[in-house]
């Protein structure tokens, strides 16, 4: 086979490759100027998918790296999105064990990073933290580590800020007009949350009478 001619696709930096008269296959700049690919030369089918198959692995890297400037992803996340644009299985693993050797892909730091951007600006439980990391494909060794500084004074502190923003908001609701009312509130809310029933009762203690509302001592009444 021929190269009969090579035309530049318009407002884009790729190329239309003509076999013999008729389109082929389309390739970037980068893989153009790699193979040195040029009008009259002779191409045979081996060359072909290695052309091919480059300019896979370009589009791909090129693809993932957008990504990753957005955002911070982890190796689950990833892989979704590439399955997603139907990249072959071998493709998806060699592209993961590159962004791994170039420190583009961390579990680990992401990990860590989530956990303390969490707790500082929405003073996340522990319990709700494992679950978002889980959802993230984030292997249950990692969690345990990036978790194992949250001791019982931080959640306490964290479900004690949430509490009592949830307080202010509702003594501002006429919906919500009676003491009790308030109490069962914030109490489902913060079990909502994830926090322990334990947390919860240390909270409403701060901001309610228990001797008030005795029946609300029992876990089944936040329920």
């Amino acid at each position: 086979m021929i190269i009969t001619s090579i035309t530049k696709q318009k407002k884009s930096k790729r190329y239309n490759i003509f076999l013999d008269g008729e389109f082929s296959f389309g390739v970037s700049e980068t893989v153009l100027t790699q193979f040195h690919l040029q009008e009259g030369q002779t191409i045979f089918q081996e060359l072909i998918s290695k052309i091919q198959d480059e300019e896979l692995w370009t589009v791909t890297k090129l693809y993932v790296l957008r990504l990753l400037a957005r955002t911070m992803r982890t190796e689950f996340e990833i892989r979704n999105k590439l399955k997603k644009r139907n990249i072959t299985e071998e493709m998806i693993s060699r592209k993961i064990t590159w962004l791994y050797e170039h420190k583009f892909l961390n579990d680990e730091h992401y990990s860590q990073t989530f956990v303390t951007s969490k707790l500082h600006r929405k003073h996340t439980s522990k319990k709700l933290l494992q679950q978002q990391l889980r959802t993230k494909g984030i292997p249950s060794q990692i969690i345990n580590t990036s978790l194992k500084a949250i001791t019982g004074e931080i959640e306490i502190g964290n479900a004690m800020l949430i509490a009592e923003k949830k307080v202010n908001q509702l003594s501002n609701s006429h919906r919500v007009a009676t003491l009790e009312m308030r109490r069962r509130r914030v109490g489902e809310f913060l079990v909502r949350k994830g926090f322990s029933y334990d947390i919860v009762k240390k909270v409403l203690r701060k901001y309610f009478s228990v001797s008030e509302y005795p029946q609300y001592d029992d876990e089944s009444n936040l329920r």
